[in-house]
């Protein structure tokens, strides 16, 4: 990031530097972060929190989530007065329009983005990192069901779920890494996002071989859950039938 200090001169400030800058802004600020909530002494290396050990790079990124998934009852409700109106409802399928969704998704996004954990936080300059953090907490929360999870599972874990949500997100760049945007999808589909990535475990090429895919027509033609669903379901039958012609070949 570069920070103009006169006309022709300028600092550059790097990552660690600026991040360092905004997490003791949040520390010493008590109106954003409560550091009674915080176990021990908060370090910018690390700091414990009461519901568990996560490995996150952008600085109390689970504060923020927090603080968006305090709004998800306002956004469920708000969202369901929509069908009060008529004339927001397909009446062939008695869903709300997808475009009615979308604009009221993109007024909440901005009203979210003026909480103050949000609007004085540089996330915007690093969405990736947020991404990065949300998919972790989503995994040691949700996913996990041993403490004992080993590494090369855990980054593989980290991969799959992050293909996932690219493809629902798939409209824009912008969508998959836009941190609010995360939250509705997860909001929306978390059943569902989970069964993908239990599926996406039993065959992970699949998931990968779908994402390297570059024919765009080809993409546009494959319903996603359907596909991982059939190819999760063929490999477990060969799976089934390699075992047989192997017990064969030792009898």
């Amino acid at each position: 990031m570069m920070e103009g200090v006169e006309d022709y001169d300028e600092i550059i400030i790097d990552d660690d530097a600026y991040l360092l800058e905004f997490w003791n802004k949040m520390v010493d600020d008590k109106n954003i972060i409560s550091i009674e909530e915080l176990i021990g002494d908060p370090s910018p290396d690390s700091y414990k929190i009461p519901h568990g050990i996560y490995e996150l790079e952008f600085p109390f990124s689970y504060y923020i989530m927090k603080k968006i998934n305090y709004s998800r009852r306002v956004y469920e409700e708000e969202l369901s007065l929509l069908f009060n109106d008529a004339d927001n409802v397909d009446k062939k399928t008695g869903k709300l329009y997808s475009y009615k969704i979308e604009e009221y998704n993109k007024k909440f996004i901005k009203n979210i983005g003026e909480i103050p954990i949000i609007k004085n936080s540089p996330i915007v300059n690093y969405p990736e990192k947020y991404f990065k953090d949300f998919i972790n907490i989503i995994l040691s929360n949700e996913a996990s069901s041993s403490s004992e999870v080993e590494e090369k599972d855990s980054k593989s874990d980290e991969e799959l779920l992050k293909l996932i949500f690219k493809r629902r997100l798939s409209a824009s760049d912008n969508d998959i890494l836009n941190p609010v945007r995360l939250h509705l999808c997860w909001w929306e589909n978390s059943s569902s996002i989970l069964a993908e990535l239990t599926l996406a475990k039993i065959s992970p090429h699949v998931i990968k071989q779908f994402d390297t895919e570059t024919d765009e027509n080809k993409l546009l033609e494959i319903e996603f859950e359907k596909y991982l669903v059939e190819q999760v379901i063929r490999d477990l039958l060969n799976r089934i039938i390699y075992l047989k012609e192997e017990e064969k070949m030792w009898r």
